[in-house]
């Protein structure tokens, strides 16, 4: 457990400042048990969490990563564990219960959970992960995740993927692709209709 104000994940075994630790040991580490990495707010620093080199682990752990300010994923994180787990909690929220002000997470590289039994959970939130079309019955209301690519290609659809959806998907920097619909009237897209909440 590191406990710094801003914390970077950079390339390399090392870290690459006081607040900081190499990719290759945090993979390491995850190789060996649960790793969570928090900060906090203090003078100028917002409490950030930079992911900053690619990420990946093969063993049924977790990853934690509780930022007072920001997550910011800039690049991959790949678990292959059957049973592997990653948690981002961002704006203070394990220590206030809360979301801060507008602080969020930005997922700019894929997240790829490819466990049959891996876990996301986002700010105390459990998400259902979608490995494949087959996973992905978002009918009933809830919290979804891609958790890899989907291809839809191969089939040409006469109507939307999905009737309806009432719910949150969140892509982890993948998206269903190749989806084809010919021939349809009404609502056509990846879903039909969205709720208004």
């Amino acid at each position: 457990l590191l406990d710094p104000t801003d914390f970077k994940v950079s390339a390399g075994s090392s870290a690459a400042s006081a607040s900081g630790i190499g990719a290759s040991t945090l993979a390491a580490n995850l190789q060996n048990g649960n790793v969570t990495l928090q900060t906090v707010s203090s003078g100028s620093a917002n409490g950030d969490i930079n992911v900053d080199a690619a990420v990946s682990w093969s063993a049924d752990t977790t990853l934690t990563l509780n930022a007072h300010g920001d997550l910011y994923l800039n690049a991959p994180i790949t678990a292959t564990g059957n049973s592997a787990g990653l948690a981002l909690n961002y704006g203070g929220y394990v220590q206030n219960g809360s979301v801060a002000g507008s602080s969020d997470y930005h997922v700019n590289a894929p997240v790829t959970l490819s466990g049959s039994n891996a876990s996301l959970n986002i700010n105390g939130q459990a998400y259902t992960l979608i490995h494949s079309l087959a996973d992905a019955s978002l009918s009933a209301p809830g919290y979804y995740a891609l958790a890899q690519d989907i291809d839809l290609g191969g089939v040409t659809r006469t109507s939307a993927l999905f009737s309806s959806f009432n719910g949150k998907l969140a892509g982890l920097g993948h998206s269903f692709n190749n989806l084809t619909i010919a021939g349809a009237s009404g609502y056509v897209g990846l879903f039909g209709t969205t709720s208004s909440n």
